[in-house]
């Protein structure tokens, strides 16, 4: 049987009877597009449960970067293909000054084919969001917005090791619509250290009272190496009971059911055709092609990842080299069957016909002995044609799919 983890990545990563407004194939899939994501790999500080390729500001360090992001383009597939979406991360690039985020934009505008963009996404921090930045950001193109609050708690902020305030974040929200922002996501982080089951519904309910477009909720992860586990391995944090984190992941479902969300993927909730079409991308199969360091591409069967941190990824792009450090080829069933785990992550699951004719495998070939017995034990379902997480297996959801790629 499937048992919790605690700090669950799927839960964090890719019924209500399943989002019905679910696509089917990759957003990006028709007329040739590719999905574009910019990592940013710069923050005003280090939070406390940080794992990714970031590191504090400095002007200087932003200067490389830009150099490398230009370089990088000149010769990125992204270079020869329209661009669907566009998905601006980090770290934090709100965090660059005005002048660097024009440079920025204006590099992927000169060097990519941006005609056919129908989303644009901006990830922002509370701290960093004032309006002047956010007018800016709008006016250069970006379209959604997503806010990174984390918890409406003072205290669970500071514990996360968070810069920015409650007070902050709703005047983040008042500033992004006057920029013109119509489509907002908040990201929340619930079984914190300290946090209860209260307090995570406090958090949704105050999320939602902002009214946002869309919201993602995360368990938090306790990464090796940062600080928030050196904290643990000193006994001065500790996470939640499993018990209790269940008990978190399905208040937050049906807290925000019940106030009009639908749940679309694993920690993903949307309005009405509010989905991030982004990230349908990633988890319907579509090709992607990441700039910056750490980002990641998908082409053509192929998957690489550009080295992760700024200086490897500098060198080597001024040696005239690919900044990828780690390339891999998926092919046949290895393919297929990592698709079918993507595509699991939605709630909408793997429909039968897509998927069939996307990889060539129907989604029950792939299942295995172990799949069959996930399935007979109500862990994965079938329902309208599609094979997907049953509602019990969602908070387990890490051990469910791990369970098909073994």
């Amino acid at each position: 049987m499937p048992t919790a983890q605690s700090g669950s990545a799927l839960a964090s990563l890719p019924t209500s009877p399943g989002c019905e407004k679910a696509q089917e194939s990759p957003p990006s899939a028709g007329g040739g597009t590719v999905s574009l994501y910019v990592h940013v790999p710069f923050c005003a500080s280090r939070c406390r449960y940080c794992d990714f390729a970031s590191e504090v500001r400095r002007t200087d360090r932003v200067a490389l970067y830009l150099t490398c992001i230009e370089k990088e383009i000149a010769s990125s597939p992204a270079a020869l293909r329209p661009v669907s979406t566009v998905y601006v991360g980090g770290g934090t690039p709100s965090c660059l000054e005005e002048p660097e985020l024009l440079r920025l934009f204006d590099l992927l505008r000169r060097g990519l084919d941006l005609s056919r963009v129908v989303e644009w996404t901006v990830e922002a921090n509370p701290g960093t969001a004032d309006g002047r930045r956010l007018a800016l950001l709008r006016s250069l193109g970006a379209d959604r917005l997503s806010l990174g609050v984390q918890s409406f708690d003072e205290r669970v902020l500071r514990t996360l090791g968070r810069r920015h305030s409650v007070r902050e974040v709703e005047g983040s929200i008042r500033a992004a619509r006057a920029a013109g922002f119509r489509n907002v996501s908040l990201d929340l982080i619930f079984a914190a250290p300290g946090q209860s089951l209260e307090g995570v519904r406090r958090d949704l309910s105050r999320a939602v009272a902002l009214e946002p477009e869309h919201i993602s909720a995360y368990a938090l992860t306790w990464e090796e190496g940062t600080a928030l586990w050196a904290m643990r391995e000193r006994g001065e944090l500790a996470p939640p009971e499993e018990s209790v984190e269940r008990e978190m992941y399905l208040a937050v479902i049906e807290d925000l059911e019940a106030a009009g969300f639908s749940q679309y993927e694993i920690s993903n909730f949307a309005r009405p055709g509010r989905e991030c079409t982004h990230n349908l991308v990633y988890w319907l199969g579509g090709e992607y092609v990441g700039l910056g360091p750490s980002a990641a591409s998908y082409l053509r069967g192929e998957r690489f990842v550009n080295a992760r941190e700024l200086d490897g990824y500098a060198l080597r792009l001024f040696r005239g080299e690919s900044p990828a450090a780690e390339r891999e080829r998926l092919e046949g069933e290895r393919a297929a069957r990592e698709a079918l785990v993507l595509a699991l992550r939605t709630r909408r699951g793997a429909e039968e016909g897509a998927f069939r004719s996307r990889t060539g495998y129907r989604p029950a070939e792939l299942l295995g002995e172990r799949g069959r017995r996930l399935l007979e034990e109500g862990w994965l379902e079938t329902a309208g044609g599609a094979l997907r997480l049953s509602r019990k297996a969602l908070p387990v959801a890490d051990s469910v799919l791990a369970e098909l790629v073994l």
